[in-house]
């Protein structure tokens, strides 16, 4: 009983943490407003919810999330903010999971510790506020473990074979973890059951798991696709492993995940910024172009890549594992530590990877040497989370399924440190301080942000800030993304359109010279031209306004916002 009560107050207080974040940052922009593929998942799950449609042809991108997301919206309404109540109730229910594991596997000093270590990851608080996918999968992978350590015989089976056919159609790369779980099962032999018993539990297991799949594998089969899980495979490899990879997200080229210029795939009565615009659910409109979904070309491409640099193909693989075991967090989108500098709640739940990696490593080469069961399966499952890293490309959102595996033997790590300082055995606790320590500089020798990191992250929430209504924030933020990136044509684009808005007339002035400079470097820019032309028309100068549309359609003749603009000079 005070076992239990002890576990039910770790779970209160991770639910209260995190309820207690959720009302000191309900209303920042961060939060309110879904971007890039989140706003792609708002919109989808929307549609499913509203009886509109299901994304047109083959999925490219995985299902389970957005059609999850869709029965909240019936239930509740499409609000961003139910999406984020029910994750943290996600991260509530993996506390209790993990605490029920850990104790059940290394006892309870180590699984409190391990709990109380995980819910203050403050990544996962993080990615749990937002429209992304790694809560839900990270809690279909730990309901897959934790089967195969507190169950037995055919309900193990089940449970892990649904929970793991779940999560690999919430994203594919889950299927790695579907080795450890074979070898979770067959390793029950050892216990003096019969081979035939375990052999039907993988039956059973791999039975629902390809149950799950098969309403997948049949609609993309009649959608043209063949038999796939989804048809973004090859150009998320080819991101990860082609020319230019350096071991973090690259884009391909030709491709543009959720950024391209939106004429045809937008709305066009949309206001928000393309990040952030209504799109219609087409390969098109979430990588600009039907090509990204030709799987097969993307992964020739690649092997082509790999067979002509093989040296570097292996040095790719070493530096992605290097970063995967830096504690620094890789944002594909979201900057963990931009937005822990700006919302105080989040740096409440100060652990993270600097603290985790050195006493996972400690704590697994210890449960190791003493054999203590579980262990394996353990290391198995955080192997299985992180090798999509290494596979594609290194993110702290592909990294965040294994901190549950990563919590558990740090737990293991810190119990040790405890039990031999009750012991009195200080010249251990001190070598492994001295070890912990070592191993946490090594985790920050590589994988510094690039310089123009922060640029983006002001850029984003300047978007992000502008839908919420707030001009004046939008413009500071955008002026400060301007600063670290005055190179790219978008974000000083995007400055001149926030300053034309504004409508003073320094910012009129301000907002020609730059999209001046912007042609000067490139004259064949017909969105920058089109917006000159809207400056121009609101300083009053109308006929060079005029000239700016004429060459905007000279450029590109189905531009129609330039065409309707002519159209409205000549009533």
């Amino acid at each position: 009983m005070r076992r239990e009560r002890f576990a039910l107050t770790l779970v209160a207080l991770a639910a209260v943490g995190r309820a207690a974040c959720i009302g000191a940052t309900h209303d920042d922009p961060l939060f309110r407003v879904p971007y890039l593929d989140g706003a792609f998942y708002h919109v989808w799950a929307r549609s499913l919810a509203q009886g509109v449609g299901d994304f047109q042809g083959p999925y490219f991108l995985a299902p389970l999330y957005p059609h999850a997301l869709s029965w909240l919206y019936r239930l509740f309404g499409a609000d961003p903010f139910v999406a984020r109540v029910a994750q943290s109730v996600l991260g509530v229910v993996d506390v209790a999971l993990l605490y029920l594991v850990a104790r059940h596997l290394f006892g309870v000093l180590a699984g409190t510790l391990a709990t109380v270590l995980f819910a203050l990851y403050g990544t996962l608080l993080l990615y749990e506020g937002l429209l992304v996918l790694e809560p839900l999968l990270l809690t279909l992978l730990l309901s897959a473990f934790c089967a195969l350590v507190l169950m037995r015989g055919s309900a193990r089976a089940l449970v892990s074979g649904a929970a793991l056919g779940a999560a690999t159609v919430a994203r594919g790369t889950a299927l790695l973890a579907a080795p450890v779980v074979v070898w979770a099962l067959w390793n029950t032999r050892a216990s003096g059951r019969s081979a035939s018993l375990w052999r039907r539990e993988i039956a059973l297991c791999f039975a629902v798991w390809f149950l799950v799949l098969l309403p997948v594998l049949v609609r993309n089969h009649r959608a043209g696709g063949g038999v796939v899980l989804t048809t973004n495979v090859g150009v998320n490899f080819y991101a990860g492993n082609g020319p230019g990879a350096n071991g973090r997200f690259r884009q391909p080229p030709g491709v543009q995940f959720f950024t391209a210029p939106l004429a045809h795939v937008a709305r066009q009565d949309a206001s928000l910024p393309s990040a952030l615009a209504e799109r219609a659910l087409t390969v098109e409109a979430v990588a600009g172009t039907k090509h990204a979904a030709d799987s097969s070309a993307w992964l020739a491409r690649s092997w082509s890549w790999i067979q002509a640099q093989p040296t570097q193909f292996l040095f790719l693989l070493a530096r992605k594992a290097g970063l995967v075991l830096q504690s620094r967090e890789i944002g594909q989108i979201e900057s963990p530590e931009f937005h822990r500098q700006r919302l105080a709640p989040l740096r409440l739940f100060f652990v993270d990877l600097l603290i985790l990696l050195p006493l996972a490593a400690f704590g697994a080469s210890w449960a190791l040497r003493q054999r203590r069961p579980g262990t394996s399966m353990v290391l198995g499952f955080a192997i299985a989370t992180l090798l999509p890293c290494v596979l594609f490309f290194v993110t702290a959102r592909y990294r965040v399924s294994a901190v549950p595996y990563l919590a558990l033997l740090a737990g293991v790590g810190a119990a040790t440190l405890v039990e031999w300082g009750r012991a009195r055995r200080w010249g251990l606790v001190v070598a492994a301080g001295l070890l912990l320590l070592l191993l946490a500089l090594l985790t920050r020798v590589g994988a510094a942000p690039p310089r123009s990191a922060p640029g983006w992250q002001n850029a984003q929430m300047a978007e992000r800030v502008y839908a919420i209504g707030d001009l004046d924030g939008a413009i500071r933020y955008q002026e400060a993304a301007a600063q670290w990136l005055p190179n790219r044509m978008e974000v000083q684009l995007n400055l001149a359109l926030y300053w034309s808005e504004r409508n003073r007339g320094e910012d009129l002035a301000r907002a020609e010279q730059v999209l001046r400079r912007l042609l000067e470097r490139d004259p064949r820019q017909p969105v920058v031209l089109f917006n000159l032309g809207v400056i121009l028309e609101q300083a009053g100068r109308v006929d060079e306004a005029a000239r700016a549309w004429r060459e905007t359609l000279r450029l590109e003749p189905q531009f129609t916002p330039a065409r309707e603009r002519l159209r409205q000079l000549q009533r």
